[in-house]
């Protein structure tokens, strides 16, 4: 079944998608530590964390189009549970 090659890395959208893995996580990480350089941890960690939850369902939503099946009503309950998370 393996041959030994990779033919993955021969295709520009894997090695694309790694890279900018790799930059999203420095990234985040230097924001994290910037945000705790300035304020108290129980400031920066709580906030991160809902960004970060909020970006990732939106991100879902957009990139498996969950958008074009929602209804009025649903897309009103993705709305307030939305707020919901961004205000606690």
């Amino acid at each position: 079944i393996m041959k030994g090659e990779f033919d993955e890395l021969r295709n520009i959208i894997p090695i694309m998608a790694i890279i900018m893995t790799i930059v999203t996580a420095l990234t985040q990480l230097h924001v994290l530590n910037t945000g705790l350089a300035k304020f108290e941890a129980l400031v920066v960690v709580p906030v991160y964390q809902t960004f970060y939850n909020a970006f990732a369902i939106t991100g879902g939503l957009i990139f498996f189009q969950e958008y074009r099946a929602m209804s009025k009503k649903d897309t009103t309950m993705y709305s307030i549970g939305l707020m919901i998370t961004l205000v606690g």
